[in-house]
């Protein structure tokens, strides 16, 4: 897999995709504020989220962003979680790709 550096490039586009797909009643508060100032907040967002809810942003991402972006989420989500999370997760989008 291709390496991405998480820039602040990548965070805006990550942030301009994503912020109107996971909306839950903790996340309401972002909805008021410019994109730039979303960045601070992505690993907390991440570090938040159970894991069906990671699979279901990932997914989203992958299926409505372009690829940067989806790769961006990627290298969030690896650089956030602990490799016995990102496992669980791994497997669950697994199964979710192979049920599609």
């Amino acid at each position: 897999m291709q390496s991405i550096t998480i820039t602040p490039a990548v965070i805006k586009a990550i942030n301009h995709f994503l912020k109107p797909t996971v909306m839950n009643e903790d996340q309401k508060f972002s909805m008021g504020m410019p994109n730039d100032n979303m960045a601070p907040y992505n690993s907390w967002t991440v570090r938040g989220l159970t894991n069906d809810e990671i699979v279901k942003w990932i997914l989203e991402v992958r299926s409505n962003a372009p690829e940067f972006v989806y790769q961006g989420l990627i290298a969030l989500v690896e650089k956030e979680l602990a490799e016995s999370r990102l496992e669980t997760i791994r497997n669950m989008m697994y199964k979710k790709l192979i049920a599609a």
